[in-house]
């Protein structure tokens, strides 16, 4: 995963982070941080971090609604009445908002309890592996934070190589300044090999032209 040089969408982010996530779990201690992996590490560590962040009141009551809504759709005794709500949500304040909707979802689809709501327990259990990985994800990326980086994939370029690329550089940029004059003052933009030689440039076209009609069966 290359760093890119323009700014990335939020797809695009998301999905350098999920990429800067995976490595990081199958990331063996010893090993070195590749050079185009470092500048996401931090932006990764931080995203990984807010998503341990405890849900909100909000979120945990819009959470534990679903959860009491289908006890009263079919017929659950909840024996805490208006207290539910309270008992729940401060035995289930540690996890974060999506973790919390995603284990009511899931004792929801698999009810196994009778007549009766899950508990607090049973609810963090549906949540204990999504937690497990959040939390690795955050201690590999602070250990992967701390490691050296790897070498240079490839040989450094050499004098010659860098003059090139210079040479090119400095040839695009006139080129690009030409364009913008021209643009500004409302001038036809002419090809640069039409301006540099026209009338060699025609005569080759059409010696080359007459050639192949001559050479045709």
């Amino acid at each position: 995963m290359a760093l890119q040089s323009r700014p990335l969408t939020n797809a695009a982010q998301q999905t350098a982070r999920q990429s800067c996530e995976a490595w990081a779990l199958s990331r063996m201690p010893e090993e070195p941080v590749p050079m185009d992996m470092h500048p996401w590490i931090s932006t990764t560590l931080d995203h990984a971090r807010s998503r341990l962040e405890p849900a909100s009141e909000r979120e945990r009551a819009v959470a534990l609604a679903k959860l009491f809504d289908f006890a009263v759709a079919f017929g659950v005794p909840n024996p805490l009445g208006e207290t539910a709500a309270a008992t729940y949500g401060a035995a289930l304040k540690t996890l974060p908002g999506d973790v919390l909707m995603d284990a009511i979802d899931g004792v929801i689809a698999s009810h196994a309890y009778g007549m009766r709501l899950p508990l607090p327990s049973e609810i963090s259990a549906q949540a204990a592996d999504e937690m497990q990985r959040r939390r690795s994800v955050v201690a590999k990326l602070e250990i992967a934070s701390r490691a050296p980086l790897s070498p240079r994939s490839g040989p450094a370029p050499t004098p010659e190589e860098i003059a090139r690329v210079d040479a090119i550089m400095s040839q695009w940029r006139t080129e690009r300044s030409r364009l913008e004059r021209a643009r500004e003052q409302s001038q036809p933009i002419k090809p640069m090999y039409v301006m540099d030689k026209p009338r060699a440039m025609m005569e080759l076209i059409s010696q080359d032209a007459h050639k192949t009609a001559q050479d045709a069966p």
